[in-house]
């Protein structure tokens, strides 16, 4: 009797202290969540048959048991702060209260006995219905006579840890002013994904998840990698599977060049540089293809008199593309109508004018022949003669 009356009074300040404190113990409890626990657990000290003093938290925190774990934090031990020298054994229970209680013994198994107990919890084995709201842990001393000698309770959250999705493609390779796509092969609603370059930095904003594959687009060469977080609890993380390396390639630099102007009739000559690309394509001012080597011939009657652009389109041999442009402008040919003052008379001279029209420009050479023969010296647009010479 003496010792129960003991433990009856060591309760009793137990339950003062508690009540001081109930608003630090509450800090991440919501008042609902803590008024229900409360009413659940002081039902029980009443079916123990303990005092409660109204309005108190009937228990003092576990300090063995963490605020909050992550679904893949292995296991913990768990004990109480004290153990009565008159314990034989400890008993534990670990509850839900959503709707109604539910305890899960499931969740957690004992290592050692007596006074030793351990009870050693597994946050993995937690279902996700229970990932986010208290999960209370209760234990009961008794001595060797099954009376109930110390009880406590407390509570910690279990948040879930992301999955780890795979990122890809592994490799990747793109032009420059070109994005790459990568993709995460998964979701889940809750978890923020995070891409990140090799140097640590992270790469545009968070993206939610939404439950199916999310896609980052990337226009830099470097390794990225997604790290995914809890949006509720973000010391749950995982690195997601896998790297993609992205390598953007630069783009050739073509060079469209010509063999200058030419008169009608003439042929078109473009070439092309630099060497060694793995395509060469020509097209003209509509599109159209003319050809596909390096350097081509072209007629400048199929043009006509004007100037065309000829485009340059050369591809190497990472696939990247660029072109040039070269114009060439086709002149017309002028046409000469050459005049006379024949019939002359004895002692004058015969006097032969060229009259040139059409071309382009200024007509500014004349040459004269006859008989096939370059008549040296005379350059104008009139040609005077003796007679007799012809």
């Amino acid at each position: 009797m003496k010792r129960m009356l003991l433990f009856r009074f060591r309760w009793f300040v137990s339950l003062v202290i508690a009540l001081v404190n109930i608003s630090a113990f509450a800090q991440d409890i919501s008042k609902k969540e803590l008024r229900q626990a409360t009413n659940y657990f002081t039902e029980k000290r009443v079916s123990y048959g303990l005092p409660v003093l109204k309005g108190a938290r009937p228990g003092n925190p576990i300090s063995s048991l963490g605020d909050k774990y992550c679904s893949d934090a292995g296991f913990v031990d768990i004990v109480p702060d004290n153990v009565d020298a008159d314990a034989v054994t400890i008993e534990w229970t670990i509850t839900t209260i959503v709707g109604s209680s539910e305890e899960h013994p499931d969740w957690a198994e004992y290592v050692g006995t007596g006074q030793s107990t351990v009870l050693r919890f597994y946050p993995d084995r937690v279902t996700s219905d229970y990932y986010n709201v208290p999960i209370y842990f209760e234990y009961i001393q008794k001595n060797n006579l099954g009376f109930i000698v110390d009880t406590e309770w407390d509570y910690t959250y279990v948040y879930q840890t992301p999955t780890a999705f795979d990122l890809s493609p592994a490799t990747v390779d793109i032009c420059a002013g070109e994005d790459a796509t990568l993709t995460l092969s998964g979701s889940e609603t809750g978890m923020e994904y995070q891409l990140f370059d090799s140097g640590d930095n992270p790469i545009g904003f968070p993206v939610n998840g939404n439950g199916s594959p999310i896609s980052f687009i990337v226009n830099a060469t470097e390794t990225y990698r997604v790290e995914a977080v809890n949006g509720t609890e973000s010391t749950c993380a995982a690195v997601m599977n896998g790297t993609s390396t992205v390598t953007v390639n630069p783009l050739p630099v073509p060079v469209a060049s010509n063999g200058g102007d030419v008169c009608l009739g003439e042929d078109i000559l473009l070439y092309a540089d630099p060497d060694g690309m793995a395509s060469y394509t020509w097209t003209n001012a509509g599109g159209t293809e003319v050809g596909t080597n390096q350097d081509i011939t072209l007629s400048s009657s199929d043009y006509g008199v004007g100037t065309h652009i000829f485009t340059l389109t050369i591809e190497d041999v990472t696939t990247c593309v660029n072109s040039s442009t070269t114009s060439v402008t086709v002149s017309g040919n002028p046409v000469v109508a050459p005049s006379y003052n024949a019939p002359v008379c004895d002692g004058g001279s015969l006097v032969i004018s060229a009259n040139a029209s059409g071309g382009s420009g200024t007509y500014t050479t004349y040459t004269w022949t006859k008989g096939g023969v370059v008549i040296g010296g005379e350059t104008g647009a009139t040609l005077t003669i003796d007679p007799a010479d012809v």
